[in-house]
């Protein structure tokens, strides 16, 4: 259940992170919404694996730091989506 999991939250990961709004035309509204929904949908898949992935290894560790990591690594992946959109503006 845990390699599906991870699975699944890889794929949602190498999806967000090959994403960049640099190739986004945002003077059309059109594009841009579909690139808020695309990064929109990957960050709720993240966030829906790593919740089921800290369930998963609670019941099998009983451990605490795995929620730490969780929030660390989700943390980091919607502040890198933050800042690649923040930087097309400034192109």
């Amino acid at each position: 259940m845990l390699v599906a999991v991870g699975l699944i939250s890889v794929v949602a990961c190498f999806g967000n992170f090959s994403f960049t709004y640099e190739k986004v035309d945002v003077e059309n509204p059109s594009e841009r919404y579909m690139a808020h929904i695309t990064t929109s949908l990957l960050m709720f898949v993240i966030g829906i694996s790593l919740i089921f992935t800290g369930f998963l290894v609670n019941i099998i560790m009983e451990s605490a730091m795995i929620w730490m990591a969780a929030a660390c690594l989700y943390s980091a992946s919607v502040l890198y989506d933050f800042w690649d959109l923040f930087r097309i503006h400034k192109i």
